[in-house]
């Protein structure tokens, strides 16, 4: 009987949470900002309301009405087994803690030489050297240990593609949407930022174009559409074209939210939704002669295929594409990590995607230290790269992030030039991205985001040139730090 009780408490309390949340956004109250927030990221009533409609409309992605197949039970079985080989450790408050980093993580690199040459007696040896390392549960260290076992021992049994699509399915996209409600830097920054480029770029102009490759729920542009229909000079009229990939979101619902919102703002609004796989093929409609193009590109560019031996390049198409439309604007804002994590080489690509993670990982554990829920699903996140990068291979890897001067030799070579950042963008960066270990640089005009001096985030924005450039070289000038 005290079992059953101790059950039903523990199940009432892990509910709790989650519905308190979703019944304070519901009547638009703010959960409070974290303390590394900035006020420019406060959201008025009008964007709030928009945003708890996303949280709490009854779609099918909604985390109560999810119903697992048996493919996922299966999937999800056999991650709970792969879970439970490095947990129950035994705490070791002498160790230096920097010396088992240092020791785990040399572990796992001689793990992957060992998945590489499928070796399993030596993957399991070393796993369980693994476990034997780690000082302390659900650390830091823990958690990226655990991902990066989980991912290796996936691609060794051959079914990350099947993991890495279970875990897809955990990560509901609302919940995303509600760390936005929590101003949480790495998920907010870009798009802030992204948002005042725009507001200033299209100033005084009438018709305006978003193409937004990408657009998921559509939680970017509250704010920038409030901040349109308050402009001095009058609202425009706002046209915006969404591209996401098929099975990603309701395009018909977020049209109709965005439309409400516009309504409420009084600003007059048209929106397309696109629906296209390979984006390089979508081919968005836009009247460059009469409209304000604007593309934008938040942190979604990683997902695009790169074939440099191929004539048609996906990379290169998009671009190439992208410098038809001849936009007045176009804003890449993506995540900028060391070249070799989309290396083709496996244990290459393996060390450089263990450091990149680990530090993202440890970024979080430290500024949602007291949100053990949003911590929670902010490493659903990051799982489920560590679990595509590492443990597929072929069209199933399709998480392939770069550093942000790749994406500078690809625009410039596509024709496509730099445009400077205003003093007043960058004071915003400032703002949001604040605090003892958050660091700003600036490389030519791009605006480079750091943690712990570890890149996180590049944004740069570009409008069509004169003619093609040749390419950027490959090693980036000098930085500049704020």
């Amino acid at each position: 009987m005290m079992e059953e009780e101790g059950y039903r408490s523990q199940m009432t309390t892990g509910s709790l949470i989650p519905l308190l949340q979703k019944a304070l956004l519901q009547h638009q109250v703010r959960i409070e900002p974290l303390p590394v927030a900035a006020p420019v990221l406060q959201l008025d009533d009008p964007a709030l309301s928009y945003l708890s409609k996303m949280l709490l409309g009854g779609d099918s992605d909604s985390d109560e009405q999810e119903v697992a197949t048996p493919q996922q039970n299966r999937y999800q079985a056999y991650m709970d087994d792969l879970n439970s080989i490095i947990r129950g450790c035994v705490q070791s408050p002498d160790s230096d803690q920097e010396q088992v980093d240092q020791e785990v993580f040399s572990l796992l690199r001689e793990c992957a030489r060992a998945v590489a040459a499928r070796n399993s007696a030596q993957v399991y040896n070393l796993i369980g050297l693994i476990k034997n390392s780690v000082t302390s549960e659900n650390s830091h260290l823990e958690r990226t240990a655990l991902f990066f076992v989980n991912a290796l021992v996936a691609r060794l049994k051959g079914c990350g593609s099947q993991l890495y699509s279970a875990l897809s399915r955990e990560v509901s996209q609302k919940r995303y949407v509600g760390l936005l409600c929590m101003n949480l830097p790495w998920f907010s920054a870009t798009e802030v930022i992204s948002n005042h480029i725009i507001l200033e770029a299209c100033k005084g102009a009438k018709r305006i174009h978003i193409v937004d490759y990408g657009i998921l729920y559509g939680s970017q542009w509250p704010w920038l559409i409030r901040a349109l229909s308050q402009r001095p000079e009058g609202a425009p009229l706002l046209r915006m074209t969404g591209i996401d990939s098929s099975g990603m979101i309701d395009g018909a619902q977020i049209g109709k939210h965005l439309l409400e919102f516009a309504e409420l703002c009084g600003i007059p609004f048209e929106f397309n939704y696109i629906t296209a796989d390979s984006w390089e093929l979508a081919q968005p409609q836009c009247n460059s002669l009469n409209e304000f193009v604007v593309i934008n590109t938040n942190r979604r560019l990683r997902f695009l295929r790169d074939d440099s031996t191929a004539a048609n390049n996906p990379r290169k198409v998009f671009f190439d594409r992208m410098l038809k439309l001849q936009p007045a604007l176009l804003i890449q804002s993506l995540q900028s990590a060391d070249p070799n994590v989309s290396s083709p080489f496996f244990v290459q690509r393996f060390e450089a995607t263990l450091a990149y993670y680990a530090n993202i990982l440890n970024g979080f554990g430290e500024v949602l230290k007291d949100h053990p829920q949003e911590l929670g699903f902010a490493r659903k996140f990051v799982e489920r790269s560590i679990m595509n990068v590492v443990a597929c291979e072929g069209v199933d890897r399709v998480e392939r992030p770069g550093p942000y001067y790749y994406w500078d030799s690809t625009a410039k070579k596509a024709g496509f030039e730099q445009l400077p950042l205003s003093d007043q963008v960058i004071e915003t960066a400032r703002l949001i991205w604040r605090g003892e270990k958050f660091s700003l640089y600036r490389d030519g005009h791009w605006l480079l985001l750091a943690w712990k001096d570890a890149l996180a985030f590049g944004i740069c924005a570009w409008k069509p040139g004169v003619k093609p450039r040749n390419s950027y070289s490959a090693k980036s000038s000098k930085r500049y730090h704020f």
